[in-house]
């Protein structure tokens, strides 16, 4: 099976390859992003191997993934805006490999560059604060998906919020589609997640910790996740570092079994993260990208940044699923005897319901009204030539947002309302017929298993 789907792949590729329409490079000066011009060595294209996991693991991965030098320029209209120069190990060019997950396996790659030396590809004027060697092209099926998730991050104040922008990927002379160049999830002290260089530490519960060389478990861990590392480099990391951090967290888990987690993790910062999913709708539980950084030895757990927002704005009237899963720790802080992290949630959102929302209208209104939308619209027309695929306009995925959150802020307020802050188990309102036995709303019984509010022995529950 597996070398089937693989040869699917393949054919798949060679398919959109040949399907491709050429687009000439004029077309794409004459639009108003930028356009990113990779040229590899010898014309070399990255390569890279699918994995599956092991039994009892998730996901579907990738290995092997060849870091092919070369160049890269950027243009705005013709003009050069951005030059590595050739590739000269350590001091000019750049590498450029195949990234992701399950993205990898679409047609369209997702890429990762490494410049050799730093600069600041975004172009804010900025090199000392900005530079760094690391920069990711993202591609998704909606182009708005990463815009509005960042969006709302930034209304949300998380500690950092990756920038960004749109742009036209050509590689050895083939075009590619429109891409995100954006900051990638690291260390850096000027501009990213901050932490300090000896004792600082960016860890990622992570469902794909089998393709990882450095990894650790904990008592909460189990196949279908462990811990990696996103600093330090895990070529650089030690056994000491490795067995600091551990012990770090499994303290930080018995204390949300033993309800002082506040004495180990920041309550608000995990707070606004969980309440930002909540808000985006995120239906990937495993794939929510769950960063946490220490910044010292003398400091508290935080939640890092928002990222992958592939998954976002699909059920209107649920949580986002990592609010109830198994897979993280939100489960288990909102059930706990401790009400703290419930409270810190509760105010979060009355500070923050109307000022989220009303932020991304706003944003969504005045992107579909500006300039830009009308580039990116000529730039998804282009990458749909492409790909042989259909692409939607800047505004119909606004609408289809704008239907979303319609639906989804007065579902969350009602279901935020009836969250006790008070006591680990919500009693909320009563009814005189469902006896001991357990109903939704609609009167329908229902098992434990069941998600969402039931209903017994005449009162509501939240059953998660």
């Amino acid at each position: 099976m597996k070398s089937i789907i693989l040869s699917l792949i393949l054919i798949l590729t060679a398919a959109n390859a040949a399907l491709a329409e050429h687009i000439d490079t004029a077309l794409l000066d004459s639009i108003a992003i930028p356009v990113v011009y990779i040229e590899t060595v010898d014309g070399e294209e990255p390569a890279c191997d699918y994995v599956s996991p092991p039994e009892g693991s998730v996901g579907a991965g990738i290995t092997n993934a060849t870091k092919v030098p070369g160049r890269v320029v950027m243009k705005l209209r013709g003009n050069i805006i951005y030059d590595s120069g050739d590739y000269v190990k350590g001091e000019s060019g750049m590498t450029v490999k195949i990234r992701g997950n399950t993205s990898a396996y679409g047609v369209k790659k997702p890429y990762k560059i490494k410049l050799q030396k730093k600069a600041d590809m975004l172009c804010r004027g900025n090199d000392d604060v900005y530079k760094d060697k690391n920069w990711v092209l993202l591609t998704s099926a909606w182009c708005l998906n990463t815009r509005i998730g960042l969006e709302l991050s930034r209304i949300m104040g998380l500690q950092w919020t990756p920038s960004y922008r749109y742009v036209n990927l050509v590689m050895n002379g083939d075009y590619r589609g429109i891409y995100n160049l954006i900051e990638s999830v690291e260390r850096n002290e000027n501009c990213r997640l901050n932490v300090d260089a000896e004792q600082g530490y960016i860890v990622e519960m992570d469902a794909y910790w089998w393709n990882e060389d450095v990894y650790f478990d904990t008592h909460f861990t189990d196949a279908e996740k462990r811990y990696t590392f996103k600093y330090p480099d895990p070529d650089d990391i030690t056994e000491a570092q490795i067995a600091n951090i551990k012990e770090y967290v499994e303290n930080m888990e018995v204390s949300i079994d033993n309800g002082t987690y506040p004495d180990y993790l920041d309550v608000r910062s995990f707070s606004v993260w969980m309440l930002s999913h909540d808000i985006l709708g995120t239906s990937d539980a495993g794939g929510a990208n769950i960063y946490m950084t220490r910044k010292d030895n003398d400091s508290k757990m935080l939640m890092g940044n928002l990222w992958d927002f592939d998954t976002i704005g699909y059920d209107a009237e649920d949580w986002a699923r990592i609010h109830y899963s198994d897979f993280f720790y939100f489960k288990k802080l909102f059930a706990s005897s401790n009400r703290e992290f419930t409270r810190t949630y509760k105010e979060v959102w009355n500070e923050v319901k109307d000022k989220a929302f009303s932020g991304i209208t706003a944003f969504m209104d005045s992107l579909v009204q500006s300039d830009e939308a009308v580039e990116i619209n000529k730039s998804l027309v282009l990458d749909a030539r492409r790909w042989d695929d259909i692409n939607k306009t800047v505004s119909e995925q606004t609408t289809n947002f704008r239907e979303f959150f319609a639906t989804h802020k007065p579902w969350l307020d009602n279901a935020i309302s009836m969250l006790d802050a008070d006591n680990a188990i919500s009693a909320v309102s009563t009814c005189n017929v469902c006896g001991n036995e357990a109903h939704n709303l609609a009167g329908q019984r229902v098992t434990d298993a069941y998600k969402g509010i039931i209903v017994r022995n005449g009162k509501k529950y939240i059953n998660r």
